[in-house]
């Protein structure tokens, strides 16, 4: 099993639901979908809301709803892992920078 060292980005966030693997791999084609580690911060300089879900994210079913500076940590399923392809972000309005902290766990 390869290891890395953790993926620190930011990623910009606007209009629809956005697929999270989409926009890591417009940072970094070769980071890996799989992760033990997952936190998502929205940018302190950033207004609005930042909805963490699946792929039916919405402001009223959503896993999370962040304000500024506020962060959520995907917890992995049992076997360890956090897919990326399975996480989306929506924003309220305009454009809303995220940070981004995952550990890869190979691919």
């Amino acid at each position: 099993m390869a290891y890395f060292s953790p993926f620190m980005r930011s990623v910009s966030v606007t209009g629809g639901a956005k697929l999270l693997s989409t926009l890591l791999a417009l940072l970094d084609a070769n980071l890996p979908t799989r992760l033990g580690l997952l936190i998502i911060q929205m940018d302190p300089a950033s207004a609005g809301n930042l909805y963490v879900g699946n792929s039916a994210v919405a402001a009223n079913n959503c896993g999370a709803n962040l304000i500024a500076s506020g962060s959520y940590t995907v917890n992995p399923s049992e076997d360890g892992l956090i897919l990326t392809t399975d996480v989306y972000l929506l924003v309220s309005a305009g454009t809303i920078q995220a940070n981004i902290t995952a550990l890869p766990k190979g691919m």
